[in-house]
Parts: structure tokens; sequence; C-alpha cells
């Protein structure tokens, strides 16, 4: 059985010390609107190798060698049918070691990727943590809610400004649902770890009276499953047709600026559009159960 265990720059693990460059891998964090644009390389592709190994770079750290096939390039010199991506974090033996604010990679992922330059190794870097790295799903981004064309060329036109009102249309689109439909207005409060019993009040409408086979679903890219929705056991406090409180589940990784949002089931099965005003700070891996 595969195992995760997430990492934080400076943690002591298998008795190293993995150390952060800040110069190699990843650039800083910073806002998300206001940095893909300026990535150098906007490739789409598929993984299809990875390769995880200890190297000595400023102290020994825990590396993998993504290899991606290039399907299509949106910007930036020719990088030729495959390129490969140094990311921090990875297999070691049965268990995952995942650094902190860098996404995880799976063989067969469809990706759009936001890269910046190479190394002196000939490796791309990847920006802005979890940003610079959307899933594809038939050709979109977003949860499906994004044709890719339509993500590039918001980043490329004018940054932050263009990003930010694609991604305006796409919630107000998201709040046109039938009558009867399940629609969350807000999640208090915004921003919550998963994992450690930490409760969310979520308020909208049509919800029910009583939870029956109702459901949470929170966003979740970290667990060994691969992306998808997550629900919280059986931690709900209370239900009502226009209020639930809950936990935020093990392995959520809702987030605005990716739009991995929050749903809500009602007992008759009809769901709701994903909110996508709610932040998940950290969440607390699987394997730390």
């Amino acid at each position: 059985m595969k195992t995760m265990f997430s990492i934080a720059a400076g943690s002591f693990c298998l008795g190293l010390l993995l150390l952060v460059s800040p110069s190699y891998g990843l650039l800083e964090k910073t806002d998300t609107k206001a940095v893909l644009y300026q990535a150098t390389h906007i490739v789409q592709g598929r993984v299809v190798q990875i390769n995880t190994e200890w190297i000595d770079y400023n102290g020994i750290q825990l590396w993998s060698r993504v290899t991606i096939r290039v399907e299509r390039q949106m910007k930036g010199e020719p990088v030729g049918s495959t390129l490969i991506l140094m990311v921090r974090g990875g297999w070691v033996g049965g268990t995952y070691l995942e650094a902190e604010d860098i996404p995880r990679f799976d063989i067969g992922e469809e990706l759009l990727l936001f890269l910046v330059g190479s190394s002196p190794e000939g490796t791309f870097k990847l920006i802005n943590g979890y940003a610079g790295k959307l899933l594809v799903e038939q050709g979109k981004v977003m949860g499906g809610r994004i044709r890719v064309d339509d993500y590039v060329n918001a980043v490329l036109s004018d940054g932050p400004k263009a990003l930010e009102e694609l991604l305006h249309s796409i919630r107000r689109a998201s709040a046109k649902v039938l009558a009867g439909t399940p629609q969350i207005t807000g999640v208090s409060p915004s921003k919550r770890d998963g994992g450690r019993g930490l409760d969310v009040t979520i308020t909208g409408e049509n919800f029910g009276s009583q939870r029956g086979m109702g459901t949470v679903k929170f966003f979740g890219n970290i667990k060994s499953g691969g992306p998808g929705y997550y629900e919280p056991g059986g931690d709900y406090f209370s239900w009502s047709d226009t209020k639930i409180v809950c936990n935020v589940p093990i392995a959520s990784s809702a987030n605005d600026e990716y739009g991995w949002g929050v749903r809500v089931r009602n007992a008759d099965g009809v769901e709701s559009p994903d909110y996508l005003g709610f932040d998940v700070g950290f969440s607390v891996s699987p394997a730390l159960e």
C-alpha cells in the first residue's frame, strides 16, 4: 500500500534535512493572477515518466524529474517533443513525500503548465506552485469550466485583469441554476485548514430541511487517488434548508484561484454548482489520519 506524507521546507525526514533552494524548481509563491502571465513557456502535455532521487543541491533534497510529452506549446522558445520539470518531493518506496506548496504529479495526467526558462541543467521551473499546474479534462481546465485556449488567451492578453474577468464570468454562470437546486451563497470563515477538526458554516438555499443522504463535497488534489471531491464523513454538526455546519475534511484543497470549489448535494441527489469563495490554507495528509 502506498502512503503519503506532507513535508515542509526545513523538515527532518528519513534522517535527512530537506533544505529549500528558492532559485531552483519553483518560483517564489506570489499572487496567482499577477504572476501567470510572466511565464516564459506555456505548454499543454501529458506526464509520461517520473524519476525520484535524492539530490545534493545546496543540501540533500528529494526531487522528482517529471517528463512531459508536449502536445501543444502556446508561448516561449520551442521546447521539442518533451521537457523535464524538476519538482521537490516524490515517491520513496511506497511513501509519497509531498513538499509544501508544490503539486504532486502522476503518470498519465494531461496538464496545462506555466513555466519559467530552463535551469543550467536543462530543466524547467514550475511557476507559483499549484497555480502553475492545471489539470486538463476534455480540453478544459478549472474543473471543466474553462476551455484551455480561453484560459491561456486571458493570461496572455491582459494578465491579471483578463483572468479575473474570466473567473467572474464563470462564477456568474454558475449562479444561474434551476429552481430548487441547492445554491451556496457563502462559507464562513472563508479560509480553514483541512483535517484538523475545524468547522465551517455554509449558507445558501435548497439544502433540504434534513440531511438524509445529503453531503458536502470539498475539492481535493493531494490524496493518493488523485484529484476529486472529498466529504467530511460523519462530521456534520447541523443541517437545515439554508445552513450547514461541518468539518473541513482531510485532503481538501479548495481554492478560488485554481477553480477548486465546494458543493452541496441534497437528500434528493441534486447537486449545487461549485462555490469558489472558499480557500483551504493547509490540509493534513491522508497518511497522517
